[in-house]
């Protein structure tokens, strides 16, 4: 068996309506045929949107890409073909299954970056726990959180400096 580091994702086009049902004979007969391990994640991409109906408002969830199942799949031939066996299913895009590219994953949104919780804001005093600098305090001056980092104001030689530093490299102070 190939590894998890070969594994791919891959569109595969359903029916109308048939995307959760396809996705649970996904798992069933892979799992029935042995190939289970080839079959890391299936994702549905839904969101929840406010509708309303009668005057009153409901939580509702919708298909951002209806007739699609976006699979993380090991390529094998077998699975493959057993997928495009399953009823509902209307075959993956491309033929033979093309891969979508890193660019594709990220425009989709299929593989989010996880969610940066930073347990400090601007002006908050933090200590400094990069080794460089472990044990300085200072004060955040500004936050990045697409690239990540922070500016903290410390002084250094009778002088206010600026330093960025990775935000695992600080920790607040209590």
């Amino acid at each position: 068996m190939s590894s998890t580091a070969d594994a791919k994702w891959y569109v595969i086009q359903t029916r109308p309506n048939y995307e959760d049902k396809v996705s649970s004979s996904i798992l069933t007969v892979s799992e029935y045929h042995g190939l289970e391990d080839y079959v890391l994640e299936l994702k549905v991409l839904k969101k929840e949107v406010e509708e309303i109906k009668n005057g009153k408002k409901h939580l509702t969830s919708k298909r951002l890409y209806p007739n699609y199942i976006f699979a993380k799949l090991i390529p094998n031939n077998d699975l493959f073909r057993i997928i495009v066996g399953i009823t509902g299913c209307s075959g993956f895009v491309g033929n033979p299954p093309s891969p979508l590219s890193k660019e594709d994953t990220k425009k989709f949104g299929i593989e989010m970056p996880p969610e940066v919780v930073v347990p400090y804001k601007l002006g908050d005093t933090v200590q400094i726990i990069d080794e460089n600098f472990a044990g300085v305090s200072g004060v955040v001056k500004n936050l990045d959180l697409k690239k990540q980092t922070a500016g903290v104001s410390v002084s250094m030689f009778g002088r206010e400096t600026i330093i960025e530093l990775k935000l695992e490299d600080i920790v607040p102070i209590s």
